[in-house]
């Protein structure tokens, strides 16, 4: 059984390993099941053994990277209020720089739309405390509440995609400011 888990293991390093040097050679659109079996020296039976088809490959790796995002999310306890915002920017914006190859990657691949949906959504569903849920706020709390979400979301793409024009503490401390700014404005 154990010999079985490593190969199974093996194969998926394998196919993981092809998919990232063929995602830097070209688009995403333009990859193959066949180009990825022949790369990760797999037929594709085996591949399809592993994957329903790249589109899941690409979700299983997304999700696998995201984790580290929830666990940064879930592990914080905060009122959103914006002095409680500072520890939690910074452990955001630090992921991303750890991250930094493979978000930019798959940020700057064309054929790789599905990323910022999930990003989004990440930020979107996962539930904070203290902050109702999006479906129980009023039309006009929704409203804010994607318009700040999306800010960040946006801005955290544009610096990764500008290749960090400033380290992660200084992008924390900026999207802090930029909250502290809408909520002034707020009043």
């Amino acid at each position: 059984m154990e010999k079985e888990d490593r190969r199974y293991q093996r194969t998926r390093q394998a196919i993981h390993d092809a998919m990232w040097q063929l995602i830097r050679e070209k688009d995403f659109s333009q990859i193959s099941v066949g180009e990825i079996a022949q790369r990760a020296n797999i037929n594709r039976v085996t591949f399809y053994r592993h994957y329903e088809d790249k589109y899941a490959w690409l979700h299983s790796c997304i999700q696998e990277l995201l984790k580290d995002l929830f666990a940064i999310r879930g592990a914080v306890s905060f009122s959103f209020e914006v002095e409680d915002l500072d520890g939690l920017f910074l452990d955001v914006c630090n992921h991303f720089d750890r991250n930094f190859e493979v978000y930019s990657v798959l940020l700057r691949n064309e054929g790789i739309r599905t990323v910022r949906d999930h990003f989004k959504g990440v930020i979107y569903s996962t539930p904070i405390e203290n902050v109702p849920s999006l479906e129980s706020m009023v039309p006009e709390k929704q409203m804010e509440y994607h318009f700040l979400m999306s800010a960040i979301a946006g801005t955290i793409e544009w610096w990764i995609r500008n290749d960090r024009p400033m380290n992660a503490e200084a992008l924390a401390k900026k999207l802090v400011s930029m909250h502290r700014s809408l909520l002034e404005y707020e009043r």
